[in-house]
């Protein structure tokens, strides 16, 4: 009961806050534009997050010509596990409707599902897009470990419906957590988009030697509405649509530099000035 009443209140907050965000959305450009019809995305919101707060991202994939089916489960809140489980069936419903694989763009711990959910249905998926995702959660702010551990503490005492000490640490997710770290499966491209100015999901969290990492500025929940940030998804969805037809080997996982756009100025602070690791990507703009 009070997990749903929190669900309902972070509802009518992303509600509010999404009419602000969508007006000023803008046109995608035509090169990042999908042939109608053609390919699918499941957007997949994560902590605290509801189908409200997708909805910019989801009308601008929407008119650049992609299928997108917005799904929150739980609000982010609940069991890896249980979660994964109902987005697996979405993906299921999906895919038999459609005929075709399907992209996961995941946001935050939406990310953690879709890489997950990636190893349970590989060939009912041709990518993955991570956006502010952290991978490590040892190298999470101090604030965001503080509330897991109290939403984990809630279901301690009785609350329903929300990931427990046995999710983040027991047996109940082991296998969750496993995929959640392990190499996607030959064929699924894998992108993860991150942020220096994330202070929830810093990029040392995010950054993974099996995806290709790219760049863009804007806080946790901005990386859903920022222009570089959509068009940086929509680039990796491009590159899932042209690799989802062919395997993909271990030696074609990107770990190079493909730095783009402005070279940095001098009096930009270090963390912007530095050489991205291998395998990241400055997004166009950034």
């Amino acid at each position: 009961m009070l997990s749903s009443m929190i669900v309902g209140g972070l509802h009518g907050f992303a509600r509010a806050t999404a009419l602000g965000l969508d007006r000023n959305r803008g046109e995608p450009p035509e090169h990042l534009a999908a042939r109608p019809g053609t390919h699918s995305a499941l957007l997949i919101g994560g902590f605290a997050t509801t189908t409200p707060l997708l909805g910019p991202l989801e009308h601008w994939l929407i008119a650049l010509g992609y299928d997108v089916v917005p799904t929150a489960v739980g609000a982010g809140l609940a069991c890896g596990r249980r979660t994964v489980d109902a987005l697996e069936s979405i993906v299921r419903d999906e895919t038999d409707h459609s005929g075709r694989r399907v992209q996961l763009v995941g946001h935050s711990r939406g990310g953690q599902f879709a890489r997950s959910l990636a190893h349970r249905v590989p060939d009912r998926v041709s990518g993955v897009v991570t956006v502010a995702t952290p991978f490590d959660l040892a190298k999470l702010s101090w604030p965001m470990r503080a509330l897991l551990g109290a939403v984990a503490g809630a279901r301690a005492t009785g609350v329903e419906g929300v990931a427990g000490v046995g999710c983040l640490v027991g047996n109940c997710c082991r296998t969750f957590r496993t995929q959640m770290h392990g190499p996607l499966p030959d064929g699924v491209a894998f992108t993860s988009i991150w942020s220096p100015d994330d202070r929830v999901a810093p990029p040392a969290a995010c950054r993974e030697p099996e995806a290709e990492n790219v760049e863009v500025r804007g806080g946790h929940n901005a990386l859903l509405t920022g222009t570089h940030a959509r068009r940086a998804v929509a680039e990796a969805l491009l590159r899932g649509t042209r690799r989802r037809s062919r395997p993909r080997s271990r030696s074609s996982r990107s770990t190079h530099d493909r730095r783009r756009g402005p070279a940095v100025p001098a009096s930009v602070p270090p963390i912007q000035a530095t050489t991205p690791p291998s395998g990241v990507a400055r997004a166009a703009g950034a």
